[in-house]
């Protein structure tokens, strides 16, 4: 905004090259009778010239240059104030109306017309939910699922200057009502075990004494509402075929002994009973589809040609021996057959041997797991494998019990593999040994040569016993390392999965393979793990 002034009773002069009329861009604004883009000072009144600008945004600034200048002793003043845009500011509608009214139709009477409504036009009102001293918002609905409620909580943090408040409110009836809210307590009056309220609101109230004073602030607001909605889960433990039933009857006591130490009347089966009683119980032996393969001994020559890759050389052979197999994970290997392999030709051999063989001669196992799925991958290595579940005595205690074994078993340092395919008339071989000096196990010291020697009837030619060999040697170095572990039942967990065990009493952690679990039917027992590594090469 500008202004000009001259004084009372003085007569001044326009100065020389100066125009005092409203720079380009700005708007007068008339304040007096003579103010105005045709102001001039000559008339000697006390008048005023005003010149003003808008800005469409906060932070916006100007300015306008106006020449001054005094003659014969007469003053012209003229000066500038800049007055900034106000600050952003948010706020939210309040209640809202609407008119819609509609001029008639005019048409001529002589002629035939449809009587339609002329122009419409509508008027849109609303109020405003803030003013300069007070303002609220209110959040989106917490909408709750209808299951049980289990806990709540209200948090925020906020600014609130002197003269000003920020009050938080909760309603669970759709904002029916509202209840003041404490920072980190529950939402009031929402319960536990509710299953009615369907929603809850957080409102917040915001007010200061002046319209020049530092508004409140409201840095963060969290409702949380936690609900009992966990459903039953039931994991698979096992899929397979019943292969042996025991029904057993317990007696139960009808008396008890005397205090004169008498033996009481003897058992009596009863047709009842419990866990604790007497009565009938059934125990039922299931063995996985692995059974059937092997109980279904070959019969008649059965060939797997050269070049067939050794997941589908697997998976036809569990099809020739079991055809209503119909669930495979086979893992992919690039791996393939040198020479043909022909199993059958002396009847009885076993077919889940041969197929199981077949997986080891690349480094890979197979199996059937919980779900009654065939696995073909490779054999899983702790050093390498990325762990599938955690214990740990900090994060995750549930462990109740742990042991730790070290043995020397499964430790050799000399591993001689031998291939007998019955489509090779010259059997391959291949060893390998511990040949370093610093080891603890090497071949020359003072562990001595303990000699491990397997037949791979697959194995065709030498490369493919020596990398067998190799890698054989490898995971039988170190002592055998195995872990126990009882624990709360995890049923998703299986052999072969990788876990990672951390218990600071035994000195445990790393990670480790499941050689074999225990699982019980029965939630109140514990779960045992029998976890497997090699200590050398953990």
């Amino acid at each position: 905004m500008l202004w000009y002034f001259s004084s009372v009773g003085v007569t001044v002069t326009q100065p020389t090259g100066a125009s005092l009329g409203t720079p380009a861009g700005w708007t007068n604004l008339v304040a007096t009778d003579d103010s105005g883009a045709a102001y001039t000072p000559f008339s000697g009144k006390a008048s005023t010239a005003l010149a003003a600008k808008s800005f469409s945004s906060s932070g916006s600034s100007g300015a306008a240059d106006i020449p001054y200048g005094a003659e014969n002793g007469s003053a012209l003043s003229a000066g500038r104030v800049f007055i900034p845009a106000a600050s952003d500011v948010s706020g939210s509608a309040g209640a809202c109306s609407e008119a819609d009214t509609a001029a008639n139709a005019t048409f001529s009477s002589t002629t035939t017309s449809a009587n339609t409504a002329g122009n419409a036009s509508e008027t849109d009102t609303s109020t405003t939910a803030f003013n300069a001293l007070q303002g609220y918002w209110v959040s989106d609905p917490l909408t709750l699922p209808g299951d049980p409620v289990t806990g709540s909580a209200v948090r925020w943090a906020g600014n609130t200057p002197t003269g000003s408040t920020a009050i938080v409110e909760t309603s669970i009836n759709n904002g029916a009502s509202w209840d003041t809210a404490t920072v980190n307590r529950p939402v009031p009056r929402l319960k536990a075990g509710d299953t009615y309220t369907r929603s809850v609101l957080a409102r917040i109230s915001f007010t200061r004494t002046l319209s020049t004073d530092p508004a409140p602030t409201m840095a963060y607001l969290e409702l949380a509402v936690s609900t009992d909605s966990g459903t039953v889960e039931y994991v698979p433990i096992g899929h397979g075929m019943i292969d042996k039933t025991t029904v057993k009857a317990v007696g139960g006591s009808s008396g008890g002994g005397s205090s004169t130490g008498s033996v009481g009347s003897s058992a009596v089966i009863s047709k009842g009973g419990g866990q604790t009683g007497g009565g009938t119980s059934i125990k039922i032996h299931v063995t996985d589809m692995s059974r059937a393969i092997k109980r279904n001994v070959w019969q008649m020559p059965f060939v797997v040609p050269k070049g067939t890759n050794y997941g589908d050389a697997v998976k036809a052979m569990v099809l020739d021996r079991l055809p209503s197999q119909t669930e495979f994970a086979i893992s992919t290997t690039t791996r393939v057959l040198s020479t043909a392999l022909v199993y059958g030709m002396d009847q009885g051999g076993d077919p889940w041997q041969d197929i199981r063989e077949v997986a080891q001669a690349i480094g890979y196992e197979c199996f059937f797991d919980p779900r009654g799925v065939f696995v073909f991958r490779p054999v899983p290595d702790p050093r390498i494998g990325e762990p599938v579940f955690t214990f740990d005595e900090n994060f995750n205690p549930i462990v109740a019990e742990a042991s730790k074994e070290f043995s020397d078993e499964q430790t050799f340092n000399d591993v001689v593999v031998t291939g007998q395919s019955s489509s090779s008339q010259n059997p391959v071989s291949a060893e390998a040994f511990d040949n370093d000096p610093a080891s603890r196990t090497y071949i020359l010291g003072d562990y001595g040569r303990v000699t491990q020697r397997l037949t791979f009837s697959n194995i065709t030619d030498q490369d493919q016993a020596q990398d067998a060999a190799d890698a054989v040697l490898f995971n039988s170095l170190g002592a055998a390392e195995t872990v126990t572990v009882t624990c709360v039942p995890h049923p998703a967990l299986e052999p072969g999965d990788i876990v990672k065990i951390k218990i600071g009493n035994i000195k445990v952690d790393g990670t480790y393979m499941i050689n074999s679990m225990t699982t019980p039917i029965s939630p109140a027992e514990a779960q045992q793990l029998v976890c497997f590594r090699q200590s050398t090469n953990a």
